[in-house]
């Protein structure tokens, strides 16, 4: 009878799962850099700019939430889905995930989106290195 070589769990180590998160991490914050820019610079930017940041944005943001939870799995001995910490920085994800939709709406805040976004990527680093909750 053949071995199943996934019988022990997932075949991505720990150490992937955190690059992918790091990666995800980089392309959503990098998008929202770019469509921030277009909403500065008065016309909205090119179409084309705009489509590839807005793309960037919905991976980056996919990339995130699979490599966040294979972590989880991976770590399911430290770390438990009713954490506080970790419900705080899915809520973070969703206001991430939504921030398109206001830089799109309102071009003219772009100053305080830009603020916001950094304050929302400062709490996420704090939630996961402290744990406070």
């Amino acid at each position: 009878m053949p071995r199943n070589r996934f019988a022990k769990g997932s075949p991505v180590s720990e150490t992937v799962y955190r690059v992918l998160h790091l990666v995800g991490i980089l392309l959503t914050f990098m998008s929202l850099g770019a469509l921030i820019a277009c909403a500065r610079s008065g016309e909205g930017g090119s179409r084309a700019a705009r489509f590839l940041a807005v793309v960037g944005h919905g991976i980056g943001l996919v990339i995130i939430i699979v490599a966040g939870f294979g972590l989880q799995v991976k770590m399911k001995d430290t770390i438990q889905l009713t954490d506080g910490w970790l419900l705080a920085k899915m809520g973070i994800w969703l206001a991430l995930g939504g921030s398109v939709a206001l830089i799109s709406r309102k071009p003219g805040l772009s100053t305080v989106w830009w603020w916001l976004i950094v304050a929302l990527g400062g709490c996420a680093g704090y939630l996961v290195w402290v744990k406070p909750f």
